[in-house]
């Protein structure tokens, strides 16, 4: 079922203002509640953590101790990093972002 589906379930079952006093109802609510349940990752504290590794094609590594000397050194806007970081997944040009906790 898609969420559209789900929470339009949702809604028409939570519509009479007693369903929580109806225990069928309720367990309904919760099951579909749970298929809805959020998969989003907490963003990263960037303030936090001890540095950014860049990995490039030919084997080498550069590490910067913050995002903001990450930036200046990479000639990145801070977003750009931040998106193949949260992706895990490497930038076009074949340089790779990983962050050191």
């Amino acid at each position: 079922m898609q969420k559209e589906a789900i929470h339009q379930l949702i809604v028409k079952l939570t519509l009479n203002k007693n369903w929580l006093n109806d225990p069928i109802i309720v367990n309904q609510v919760k099951f579909l509640g749970d298929q809805l349940s959020c998969t989003r990752r907490s963003p990263i504290d960037y303030n936090q953590i001890k540095g950014i590794n860049v990995y490039y094609l030919d084997g080498s590594k550069k590490m910067y101790t913050s995002l903001k000397s990450c930036c200046k050194g990479e000639k990145l806007f801070k977003g750009t990093i931040q998106k193949y970081i949260l992706s895990d997944s490497p930038i076009a040009d074949g340089r790779y972002f990983c962050i050191i906790r």
